[in-house]
């Protein structure tokens, strides 16, 4: 942590309150990707990003309170998944424009409702949208779910309000 420190410009006297202030920062940041279910590769990626934020506003910042912190940590966690849906779907241009398809009218269904699920995945709040992100990219509910480390007794309630949602926003989407 001390060559992070001195990178960002931390003062000499200030290493060990700051140590403790980085680990509590550190803490808030990983439970708050472990709940949006983020791969320990991602939420690595994250936490750098929050940290590194962290110490360079710190002098105008003060000391963080948790809930502070956590939104912080929900902007760079929305802020990663927007990269990697921008990442995946620069990777299905590249490959539609490689491909041949028989029915032009079949790619605009699927391109338009794959911009439908984006649209309402980003309306979604955090724990839903992760949800349906994991699900639409291979996985089962019970897998996404488990990943999620959903509570047994939440499950059925995820499920219906995911889907009711789903349901309200594809019935819109057909409305216009």
């Amino acid at each position: 942590m001390e060559v992070v420190q001195r990178s960002v410009g931390v003062p000499e006297g200030t290493a060990e309150s700051s140590d403790r202030d980085l680990l509590g920062v550190l803490a808030c940041v990983h439970h708050e990707c472990v709940l949006t279910g983020l791969s320990d590769h991602e939420s690595e990626d994250v936490a750098q990003d929050v940290i590194l934020w962290f110490l360079r506003n710190r002098a105008r910042l003060g000391q963080p309170s948790t809930p502070w912190l956590k939104a912080v940590t929900r902007n760079f966690i929305r802020r990663h998944w927007r990269a990697e849906r921008i990442r995946r779907m620069r990777e299905c241009h590249a490959a539609t424009d490689k491909a041949t398809f028989p029915d032009d009218s079949n790619i605009a269904e699927t391109i338009e409702l794959r911009l439908s699920l984006d649209r309402i995945e980003r309306q979604l709040p955090l724990v839903e949208a992760r949800l349906l992100h994991l699900v639409r990219h291979g996985q089962t509910f019970a897998e996404a779910i488990a990943t999620l480390r959903i509570p047994r007794g939440s499950r059925s309630y995820f499920r219906k309000r995911l889907l009711a949602r789903l349901t309200r926003g594809l019935a819109s989407r057909d409305r216009d």
